[in-house]
């Protein structure tokens, strides 16, 4: 089944909702102040915070994936994105932020080359489009409208985690 990138399957909330808190949280906030920031409720989001520092390890494996695939290694390393970088929750949702923002460089913006001069055909353009769906064929990500350049950043990220942000598992 198809869902649309800010749909978090079995989940009352839209990715955005989700990732508000998850980054009041990852801030270092507390989870009564990501709940009001998400406008949820404070056990909702202690559920969501739980969960995803559970599967941190899970989550920056994905991102590090993605942003490997596109040829930015470094895009998920710690950096000054959220400022508690020493918890899991924070260094997962540096990791994933880090993935989305090489993903949607890689998907709205993907490398083009330049007409070719002598035969008209431009085979750089062939196979830097051929790379670039075998990518998203990779991540078994289907965009015919091309949508995916114009997601936002916590939609790319569900995309990243196949819509398993709250419920991915180690092993």
């Amino acid at each position: 089944m198809l869902l649309p990138a800010w749909c978090l399957p079995r989940r009352a909330y839209g990715v955005d909702v989700v990732g508000a808190a998850l980054l009041a949280g990852a801030q270092g906030r507390g989870c009564e102040r990501a709940a009001a920031a998400a406008g949820v409720p404070l056990g909702t989001v202690r559920g969501w915070l739980r969960a995803v520092t559970r599967a941190s390890g899970v989550l920056i494996t994905q991102a590090v994936e993605v942003a490997n695939s596109y040829g930015d290694p470094d895009a998920c390393s710690p950096r000054t994105r959220v400022d508690h970088e020493s918890s899991p929750l924070a260094a997962a949702v540096n990791a994933v932020g880090g993935a989305a923002g090489v993903l949607h460089l890689g998907v709205a913006h993907p490398r083009r080359g330049t007409p070719n001069s002598v035969t008209g055909i431009d085979y750089l353009e062939i196979i830097s489009s051929r790379y670039h769906r075998e990518l998203l064929h990779a991540r078994r990500l289907a965009d015919p409208t091309g949508a995916i350049g114009r997601a936002g950043p916590w939609e790319l990220i569900n995309v990243i985690t196949a819509g398993r942000l709250l419920t991915s598992r180690a092993g």
